[in-house]
Order: C-alpha cells, then structure tokens, then sequence
C-alpha cells in the first residue's frame, strides 16, 4: 500500500516514511463502509489489493450474500432506496460531487 504512495509523490521515499512521527498501519482494514438500503439489505465496502476499486458484497436479512461487485474507490455509497445509489465522488484534485446511480436488478 506505502509502495503507491511513494510512486505518487516523487520527493517522498521509503525512509522518510519510516523516519516520520506518524505511525504507519501494519495492516489495510477490511471494511471501508457500509450502507443499509430501504429493503433491508446491508452493502458492505471490502478493501482489496486494488488501490482503484473496493469490493461491494450485498448481503439479505439473513446475511446470505445476494452479489458482489467492485466499485471505483473514488466513490462512497451513502444511501441506497428505491432502486438508486447516492453517494459522495471525489476526483484526483480532492473536488467532490454528488452522485446517482440507477440500480438494474
């Protein structure tokens, strides 16, 4: 994960990162986010080895998993009812928008 961070930012290095008074997590967590939806089903955000893109699972009442599919990191679900997603974009510049998505079932 450290090892994009510093292909991004050309004056940061390796040692820097390990010399820094900001301790540096050993480990990605799991869950980024989760939503409930308006029937009842919980959207859960999984990090993956991708720096792009989390892994969204659907799971029923009965947290039987219903779908999983991947989803662009630079969106965060907020809300999912009646058939649309809304959720916050942010672009490469840190600039953020509003964002809805139709749901095909």
């Amino acid at each position: 994960m450290w090892e994009e961070v510093i292909k991004k930012n050309e004056y940061l290095t390796r040692e820097m990162l390990k010399n820094s008074l900001t301790p540096l997590p050993e480990y990605k967590r799991v869950f980024e986010d989760f939503v409930i939806d308006d029937n009842g089903m919980i959207w859960v955000a999984v990090n993956t080895k991708s720096t792009k893109n989390y892994t969204w699972m659907i799971f029923d009442q009965k947290n039987k998993l219903i779908t999983k599919f991947k989803f662009p990191k630079s969106v965060i679900l907020k809300i999912v009812k009646k058939n649309y997603a809304y959720g916050i974009y942010t672009d490469d510049m840190g600039f953020q928008s509003i964002v809805k998505y139709k749901i095909n079932k």
